[in-house]
C-alpha cells in the first residue's frame, strides 16, 4: 500500500524521506538499478551505491553565445569491490557509454515501509564513458 503521492506527502507535517532511483538500460536492455539506499520498489532490487544523492542537479547553462547547452548531471557511484565496474562496463555487450539513464524522485514511510503512489522523474539522459579511481565510478550523463 503506497503512503500517498507526492505533491500531498511533501505538504504534510510528517517527514518521510526523499529517495533517488536511478535505472541505467545497457545496449544489450539489461538494467541496472541504483539508489541512494538498498530497497526494493516496483518488483525491482535497487542496489545502494549513489554516493552523491543529496548533491545531484542538473546543470544547465547558457554559452557566450547566449545559446543553452545540454542539461547533464554527474552520479558517483561506490565500486570499492568493482562489481559494477567488472559486471557492467568491462563486460562485453555493455558499458555504460551509450546506456541510457532514467533519475527518479520517490517519498518513502521508513515506519510503515511504503512509497508515494507516484514518481517524479527528475533527468532522462545518456551515459558518457565512465571514469573509475579506487573505490568509485564517475558517470556523467546528458
Amino acid at each position: 500500500m503506497s503512503l500517498t503521492n507526492i505533491t500531498t506527502a511533501k505538504e504534510l507535517s510528517l517527514s518521510y524521506q526523499p529517495l533517488l532511483l536511478c535505472e541505467v538500460t545497457f545496449q544489450d536492455n539489461s538494467v541496472l538499478y541504483l539508489s541512494t539506499h538498498d530497497l526494493t520498489w516496483n518488483s525491482n532490487a535497487y542496489l545502494p551505491r549513489i554516493l552523491n544523492g543529496t548533491e545531484l542537479s542538473t546543470t544547465q547553462a547558457l554559452s557566450s553565445l547566449g545559446i543553452d547547452t545540454i542539461p547533464q548531471i554527474t552520479i558517483k557511484l561506490a565500486d570499492a569491490d568493482k562489481t559494477i565496474w567488472q559486471n557492467y562496463e568491462a563486460t562485453v555487450g555493455k558499458g555504460f557509454r551509450g546506456a541510457s539513464v532514467v533519475l527518479r524522485l520517490v517519498f518513502y514511510d521508513v515506519v510503515a515501509g511504503t512509497f508515494s503512489s507516484d514518481n517524479i522523474v527528475k533527468f532522462v539522459g545518456i551515459c558518457e564513458g565512465p571514469n573509475s579511481d579506487e573505490d568509485s565510478i564517475t558517470i556523467k550523463c546528458t
